[in-house]
């Protein structure tokens, strides 16, 4: 009977450990967001007036937005719509940046009043009920808690963003910003980690 108790509190102690150590693993790969760079001091920097952000990104990629005649130009500072990434090439990230309630975000959103309403009506599988969006984990975006996710982009047309990438969700007053990084997710989020409110 003693053997039978030990052995059981045995598996539980190391049960346990096992959970507690690959649950702390992986939210420590999240945290990378908010870490301070000096590499990052040197880089250019994009304010946005619209939206009163700024962030600073690498020499080698560029920042563009959809232009009037749907093409990629080159952002200006007032955009809803952000790429960053090598000019006509690959993107690392974008941010999609709406406003709760409004018709850019859509009207199977309209009830949402907060970010955590806005990503309880997010879709976390695709029609035939395969998970293509998972929870990671949070972290903090100058002062706002920002919702990690993985996502799935499985488009047989761009097979060079295919497989999982991060999708970052934040809001700051009525806006509802969305962050996909793509391909280098240290770069990604290295730029990430320069974001910062202007007052």
């Amino acid at each position: 009977m003693k053997i039978k108790i030990i052995l059981i509190v045995g598996i539980t102690i190391v049960l346990g450990g096992w959970y507690f150590v690959s649950k702390n693993n992986s939210i420590q790969n999240v945290s990378s967001i908010t870490e301070s760079n000096t590499e990052t001091d040197n880089w250019k920097i994009y304010k946005n007036t619209a939206h009163n952000f700024k962030l600073n990104y690498p020499e080698s990629l560029t920042i563009t937005t959809v232009g009037p005649s749907k093409g990629e130009v080159d952002a200006t500072g007032d955009e809803s719509l952000l790429s960053i990434g090598i000019k006509n090439g690959n993107q690392t990230m974008s941010f999609i940046i709406n406003p709760l309630g409004s018709k850019e975000l859509g009207s199977y959103y309209a009830s949402a009043k907060n970010i955590v309403d806005f990503l309880d009506l997010i879709s976390k599988t695709d029609d035939s009920g395969k998970v293509v969006r998972r929870f990671i984990g949070k972290d903090t975006i100058d002062g706002e808690t920002a919702y990690i996710y993985e996502i799935y982009r499985g488009s047989p047309n761009d097979q060079a963003v295919k497989g999982w990438s991060q999708q970052i969700f934040f809001q700051h007053r009525e806006d509802i910003y969305e962050v996909d990084i793509y391909r280098k997710e240290s770069e990604g989020n290295k730029i990430l980690s320069t974001f910062k409110f202007i007052k």
